[in-house]
């Protein structure tokens, strides 16, 4: 991962005066969608064709350089999609952006929304991802701003894929309550994403999945959750001592009790809306 400054742009830079918030003619700050681990950019595009946010600001980012970006998606459209994305007036497009470093990148900028689509490298990998990812975030939100992390929800019987029969078992490896908890934010709903048996996707067919070591696409992608976090006044502090040891092979995995997390997962009611009403250029989208 990338932890320093040196940001790559395509389409335009950011000067020491650009620091501070762009504002609107009316001099009110103006609010900026900050997309991290895009990929392929495929999640932008699906993104701004359902919502055209007109008065809004969208930064998405990959954490590659540019080249290894067009390398590796090269035979995906990537390109082309770039170009498109580029004339886009209200969006910046820019490359080696660490999402465990969001408070180094954009210092004295906020973001009223961060999305964070399919993190993953190792397990252990991803639970140390995901808790400094939300500890930087943290640092570029203010109260009221929001966390949106998608995350692949299993099906728990392949004869029975209503919600509570499905494995939430990403969201409770990965540490994602507390890692949220320990940096001020609180998990106020769970949305559907992907349903593979319903047959329903949030964003359309532009957003495709990508692994993130290839252009390939994980099945189980097919079948996930969006969950949204709100930015509180309070935090707790990151619980080591509640968690304990599972063993995955020879692995020893710091974690939750399972059931324990996957009840309260599955007790969550699911937004089954996809036309997203609330996201609209008001105060109040999601």
């Amino acid at each position: 991962m990338s932890t320093g400054n040196n940001h790559s742009f395509t389409r335009k830079t950011t000067t020491a005066s650009d620091d501070s918030p762009a504002t609107n003619n009316n001099s009110s700050v103006k609010k900026t969608r900050l997309l991290v681990g895009e990929g392929d950019f495929s999640f932008t595009d699906a993104l701004l064709e359902k919502h055209a946010f007109t008065r809004e600001e969208i930064i998405a980012t990959e954490l590659r350089s540019k080249e290894d970006t067009i390398r590796l998606y090269k035979n995906d459209g990537i390109q082309r999609r770039l170009r498109y994305l580029e004339k886009k007036p209200n969006v910046t497009i820019q490359f080696e952006i660490d999402a465990t470093q969001l408070h180094v990148h954009y210092k004295r900028q906020q973001f009223h929304r961060v999305y964070f689509n399919f993190p993953c490298t190792d397990i252990l990998g991803t639970l140390k991802m995901l808790r400094d990812f939300f500890q930087s975030a943290a640092k570029v939100q203010d109260v009221g701003h929001r966390v949106l992390l998608t995350l692949v929800c299993l099906p728990g019987d392949e004869k029975k894929t209503a919600d509570d029969h499905r494995k939430y078992w990403h969201g409770y490896v990965y540490g994602m309550v507390n890692a949220s908890q320990s940096a001020g934010y609180r998990l106020i709903q769970k949305r559907r994403f992907n349903d593979s048996e319903k047959k329903f996707r949030r964003y359309g067919n532009k957003y495709v999945h990508r692994l993130t070591y290839g252009p390939k696409s994980s099945k189980h992608a097919k079948d996930a959750r969006q969950y949204v976090f709100e930015r509180e006044q309070r935090s707790v502090k990151y619980r080591e001592n509640k968690i304990y040891k599972i063993t995955l092979g020879s692995t020893a995995l710091p974690t939750y009790p399972m059931r324990k997390f996957e009840h309260f997962l599955e007790d969550m009611t699911t937004d089954t809306d996809a036309t997203d009403t609330d996201a609209t250029d008001t105060d109040n989208d999601t």
